[in-house]
C-alpha cells in the first residue's frame, strides 16, 4: 500500500505541473507592478516589446495635466481579464488613471474619468492594433483624456459594452477551465490507477495465502490417511462395533474432505474443510484409545464458520505467526496412552484391513508424498498421536465577480487585434 500512495503522490505532483503549464503564462504580481509604478509610472514586463524610458516620459508629462498617469505593457496575458488586473492595480494605487496593453487585451481604469471617456480614449488612442507605436498610442489616450476631469456619481458608473472586451474575457477564462479540466482529468485517472493497483496487491495476497493454507491442510489430511491405514488390521481383529463405526466414518470423510480441498477457491472453504479435519482426526483418536482398552476423548466443539464466504476483494486477515494453528484454536494433544502389548497384524489380502489398506495407501501416496505432517511420533515409539498443524501465511486568484467601486471611479476595456 506505501508504494500505492508513493505512486499517487507522483502523479498528483505530474497533474500539478501539467495544470500549471496548462494555465495562461502571464501570472504577473499586482505588487510587482504596483511597486515599479509607484517609483517611475510605467511597468514592462520582461518580454514585452516596449520602451520603458519613452514609455515614462510619457507618462511623467500627462501626469502633470490631469493627475497620475499610469501605463502597464504586459509580455503575456495575466490570469484574469486584462480589465480585472487593472481594477486591481488602481486598486493598490488609491487613485489615478491606469491603463495596460496585453497581446491579447486593452484596458483602463480611473477614478477620475467615466466609463465613457475611457472608453472613448481607448478608441482614439489606436492601441487595439498590435501596429500602433505603444508611445505614440499612450499619448493620443492622454490628448483623449486632457482638460478637466469629469466627476462621476456612482450612477455614472456603468459597464461600456464591448464585444472585443467580452471576446477576451472568454478566452482568459477559457484557458483557465481547460487548465482545471485537465487537472480534474488526471487526477480521476490517477484514483483509477491506484484503485487497480490496490485490488491487484489484494488478490496477489490473497492468493498467497490461499497457497499456504492450502498446503497445511493437506499435510493435515495425509498424515490423517496414514493414520487410516495403519489402524486398518487392527481394527478388523479389535471386531468392536464402536471402533469400526469410529473408523468407517474417519474414512469416509477424509476422502470427502480431500475433495472439497481440491475444490476450494477461497481461505472460507479452505478453512472449513480445515475445521472438518478435526472432527475426523477425533474419531481416529477415538479408535485408538478404544484400542488401548480407554474411553474415547470428549468431540471437539464445533466452531462456528460464516455461511457466507467473504468476498475476494476483502483484505487478507494478518497471517499468523510461524507454529500456531490456521484458526484461534489451541491445539489438541492426547496424553501418551499406557502402553499395550502389541496386536498382531493380519498378513492375507483378506478382510477389511486388506481391502481398507490397498485402497487407502493409493489414495495417501497419490496425494501425500511431501504433504506428510512434521513433529508426529510414530505409533511404534509408544508414544501418543498429536495433530501439530502449521498455519498459513496470509496565488490567491481572484474571481470574475466585479466589485463594488467609489462613486468616481471609471473602467473601460478593448482587445488588441
Amino acid at each position: 500500500m506505501n508504494r500505492s500512495l508513493r505512486i499517487l503522490v507522483l502523479l498528483l505532483t505530474a497533474a500539478t505541473m501539467l495544470l500549471v503549464r496548462s494555465a495562461p503564462a502571464g501570472a504577473q504580481s499586482v505588487d510587482d507592478t504596483v511597486q515599479s509604478l509607484n517609483r517611475t509610472g510605467v511597468y514592462v514586463e520582461p518580454g514585452a516589446d516596449a520602451d520603458a524610458e519613452a514609455l515614462a516620459r510619457v507618462a511623467d508629462r500627462q501626469s502633470t495635466a490631469g493627475g497620475r498617469f499610469y501605463i502597464v505593457v504586459l509580455a503575456e496575458d495575466p490570469l484574469d481579464t486584462t480589465q480585472e488586473f487593472t481594477d486591481a492595480v488602481l486598486d493598490e494605487l488609491g487613485s489615478g488613471t491606469v491603463i495596460t496593453v496585453a497581446p491579447n487585451g486593452l484596458a483602463a481604469a480611473s477614478n477620475r474619468f467615466s466609463n465613457v471617456e475611457l472608453g472613448q480614449a481607448l478608441d482614439a488612442s489606436g492601441l487595439s492594433s498590435v501596429d500602433t507605436d505603444l508611445a505614440v498610442g499612450f499619448e493620443a489616450f492622454a490628448r483623449a483624456l486632457g482638460g478637466s476631469p469629469t466627476v462621476t456619481t456612482a450612477g455614472a458608473l456603468t459597464t461600456v459594452p464591448d464585444s472585443t472586451s467580452t471576446a477576451a474575457s472568454d478566452a482568459s477564462s477559457g484557458g483557465s477551465a481547460a487548465g482545471l479540466l485537465i487537472f480534474l482529468l488526471v487526477v480521476v485517472v490517477a484514483i483509477v490507477v491506484i484503485v487497480m493497483l490496490v485490488r491487484r496487491s489484494n488478490r496477489r495476497k490473497l492468493s498467497r495465502r490461499m497457497d499456504t493454507q492450502q498446503e497445511a491442510v493437506a499435510k493435515e489430511l495425509s498424515a490423517i490417511g496414514e493414520d487410516i491405514v495403519e489402524f486398518s488390521d487392527a481394527v478388523q481383529l479389535a471386531d468392536n462395533p464402536e471402533i469400526t463405526e469410529h473408523y468407517r466414518t474417519a474414512n469416509s470423510e477424509f476422502l470427502e474432505l480431500q475433495e472439497k480441498l481440491a475444490a476450494a477457491e477461497n481461505p472460507w472453504a479452505i478453512e472449513e474443510v480445515d475445521q472438518a479435519a478435526d472432527i475426523t482426526a477425533w474419531h481416529l483418536d477415538a479408535v485408538e484409545a478404544l484400542l488401548d482398552g480407554r474411553p474415547a476423548p470428549p468431540r471437539p466443539e464445533k466452531v462456528e464458520i460464516p455461511t457466507t464466504p467473504p468476498p475476494a476483494t476483502a483484505p487478507a486477515r494478518p497471517a499468523p505467526r510461524p507454529g500456531r494453528r490456521v484458526d484461534t484454536r489451541t491445539t489438541r494433544r492426547r496424553a501418551d496412552p499406557m502402553p499395550r502389548v502389541p496386536r498382531p497384524r493380519s498378513s492375507g489380502g483378506s478382510g477389511m484391513g486388506g481391502v481398507l489398506g490397498s485402497i487407502l495407501t493409493g489414495t495417501v501416496l497419490s496425494g501425500g508424498g511431501s504433504r506428510r505432517r512434521s513433529g508426529r511420533s510414530s505409533r511404534s515409539s509408544g508414544s501418543g498421536r498429536s495433530r501439530t498443524r502449521s498455519a498459513p501465511s496470509t496565488a490567491t486568484r481572484r474571481g470574475s465577480a466585479s466589485r463594488s467601486r467609489g462613486s468616481s471611479r471609471g473602467r473601460a476595456s478593448r482587445r488588441r487585434g
